[in-house]
Order: C-alpha cells, then structure tokens, then sequence
C-alpha cells in the first residue's frame, strides 16, 4: 500500500465529514488558520502536515485516531480513543514491513515497504500489512497490524511469530509448557499446534496492539 494511497483515503475521509457536517471548505480553512488551497490539496490526497491534520480532527469533532483508521485490538468499536488535546498535535513515522500471513505463512519480517504517521504517544514499533482471511474478523486483508517489538507473548495474546525461521504469521499465542499453540480468530482454520523440539524454533518478533483499516 502506497503512502499516496493512504492519503488519499484520509483526505476522501476529511471530505466526506465536512460535506455531512455542512462545513465549506473555506469555513474549515479558516478554522484551522490555513488557506482553501491546503483544504483541497489535503482532500485531494496530499500529505499533510501533522498540525494541520490534528486541528482538521478537531474542527471535525473526531479523534486523531479516526480519522487515520486506527483500531485497538482490545476495542475494534473505538470506545477507546486519543483525545486530540492529549496528543500535542505531534505525530511519529513508523515503518511498514514486508508482509506477514494471516493464514499458512510467508518470508519473515524483513525490508521495509513504505511509512504510516500515528499519534506520538501510541507505543508502536512498526506496523506489517495481513494477507489472508484467518484472522477474520478482527483483521481483514489489506489491515496493518500495529506491533510493538518483545521477544515475548503471554497467553491470549495476539502477536507476530515466525516458526521454523521462515514463516510469519499473526496469530493468538498460547504456551502450555509442553506445546505452543497458535490460534487463528477465523474459526474455520485449524490451530497451529507446535511441540517438542519444534518448541525452539518459534521465534516472537512482537505484540499487535492495534490495527489501522484503510476503508
């Protein structure tokens, strides 16, 4: 997903709430402290500055967190939200890594495919695009998982775990001792179940926290 892209879906956002607000776009300048011509870059899919995205949420009546498609996993519903006042109008870039799977696995965690912008008080490492369907409905294909980097999970955990050295996969993660198994949230796909010696070639690269959904 280019950065280009996520944008562009943003400014579609921004647009579509000011015109159910009833908000011109020279109402919304003026409130923000900028011009029309940065409104319409900014719905048009320009990158904008964190401040004037910050104050644009505010103008709106939304959280920061909204209104660039973040999730928690403990509250997909947004019950949860970052205040715009708690935030200081500051963002942070956090990498995007190579895909991971959501169903049987792909190359590790690896290179680095493009940048997302989240509030700065968010503790997030990096973030990794989900493909497949297994962990519906929590996560779609297409979602970023948003992960922080621990070589650890406790059980009940959502997390990123390569097996074998080669694989990659977000799963639920439980450790029973003699055996470790990895739980798809998509019923119709069957746990991964890993024991023995196998045990020692599970490798935790961290904790989903979150997620961010471009729709």
């Amino acid at each position: 997903m280019s950065e280009k892209k996520d944008w562009s879906v943003i400014g579609k956002k921004i647009k579509e709430l000011r015109q159910q607000k009833n908000i011109t776009a020279e109402q919304l300048a003026q409130e923000i402290g900028s011009s029309v011509s940065t409104i319409f870059r900014i719905e048009t899919g320009q990158e904008p500055r964190a401040l004037n995205l910050a104050k644009i949420a505010k103008a709106l009546d939304v959280s920061l967190d909204w209104l660039m498609g973040l999730r928690t996993t403990e509250d997909l519903n947004e019950k949860e939200k970052i205040p715009i006042e708690d935030i200081n109008n500051n963002l942070k870039r956090i990498p995007v890594l190579g895909e991971i799977s959501a169903g049987s696995g792909v190359d590790p965690i690896e290179n680095i495919i493009d940048v997302i912008y989240i509030p700065e008080k968010r503790n997030v490492d990096f973030a990794l695009m989900v493909r497949g369907n297994s962990m519906l409905p929590k996560f779609k294909p297409g979602d970023l998982a948003l992960v922080v980097k621990q070589p650890y999970l406790e059980n009940g955990e959502i997390g990123i775990i390569a097996i074998n050295s080669d694989q990659a996969v977000i799963k639920k993660y439980y450790n029973y001792g003699n055996k470790i198994q990895l739980i798809s949230l998509n019923p119709e796909y069957e746990p991964i179940i890993i024991t023995g010696e196998q045990m020692k070639d599970i490798h935790i690269f961290g904790k989903v926290v979150g997620k961010i959904s471009w729709e």
